[in-house]
């Protein structure tokens, strides 16, 4: 099923009635469904080493599982998706852009090099696939101004982070704010971002579903990346689940010292079912295998 049909489904689904919804799904009666979610909270909860973590049904909008969904926690990498999201309102996919000399004073190296030119999409894919910090304050510094023309009243010198935590709060994530596009640490006792599991389900879900254009390279590995004057990339995926995770629709990792290892992913469950799946603070490891745990969770509570 293409991403167009699934986004169509998925609307319907959502404002019809059980009966409705079998017939628009066409789904055969022997096809396992997701159990409801006072069935599964019957299933024994599986064991997370993360702090945090949700299991949410995008759906039908109910919480499958919690662990300190609502603990507000420093987010890492994760950060990215909402840079992509912003990014995504004032560039053009195809758009070529320059990178800025001062995109490469953030730490970690990425393989960009200033004044080369770069598809917007390929830059994208750099930014969620190996989690590159100075493609993403490449995004923001060619989106600044656009982003403050667009929105009268963002500030002047800060308009991308400020409609970061807009776009959050016209999704709904109330206890979620970012004070940078990376997701790196301010100091050792401070994080540059922080949100809940539950803020977080919602966040990539909203990308996932709404701007799949932008966040599919999250579901491939080795993707050739094939900037327009430089020497190409091969982006090996950060999420090392994901061979495991079958109808993968969009992820992102996280690592940092304070955040420790987090894992935000949405897949598609069944039919159009698309599920939520966050862990927070995490072993660096074992925010792999607590996602693949949770998946696997609700892939047995659609056959109990």
């Amino acid at each position: 099923m293409n991403n167009t049909a699934f986004r169509a489904i998925l609307a319907a689904a959502m404002g019809l009635g059980t009966l409705s919804l079998a017939l628009a799904l066409q789904v055969p009666p022997e096809t396992p469904r997701i159990q409801s979610a006072a069935a599964i909270a019957a299933i024994a909860a599986p064991y997370v080493e993360a702090d945090a973590a949700i299991v949410y049904d995008v759906r039908d909008r109910k919480i499958l599982f919690q662990k300190n969904a609502t603990a507000q926690m420093p987010l890492a990498s994760i950060t990215k998706v909402m840079t992509v999201m912003v990014a995504s309102e004032v560039l053009d996919p195809n758009e070529i852009i320059t990178i800025p000399e001062e995109a490469l004073w953030r730490d970690g190296e990425s393989g960009l090099v200033a004044g080369a030119s770069w598809r917007v999409r390929d830059l994208v894919d750099l930014v969620l696939i190996i989690s590159s910090n100075d493609g993403a304050e490449a995004l923001k510094l060619v989106s600044e101004e656009r982003v403050a023309s667009r929105y009268a009243r963002a500030p002047k010198g800060g308009a991308f982070i400020w409609r970061m935590n807009e776009r959050a709060r016209e999704l709904g994530l109330e206890h979620t704010y970012f004070l940078d596009v990376t997701g790196l640490d301010k100091s050792p006792s401070m994080a540059s971002s922080y949100g809940t599991a539950f803020d977080l389900a919602k966040m990539i879900a909203a990308a996932g579903l709404e701007h799949e254009t932008w966040f599919s390279g999250t579901a491939k590995d080795g993707l050739l990346i094939v900037p327009e004057d430089t020497t190409s990339i091969t982006a090996e995926n950060t999420n090392e689940a994901l061979d495991s995770i079958s109808g993968l629709i969009a992820g992102k990792t996280g690592y940092t010292d304070l955040a420790q290892g987090n894992l935000a992913i949405v897949f598609d469950a069944d039919l159009a079912h698309p599920i939520a799946v966050v862990v927070l603070h995490s072993s660096k490891a074992g925010r792999f295998s607590d996602v693949e745990t949770l998946v696997s969770f609700v892939r047995n509570a659609s056959h109990q």
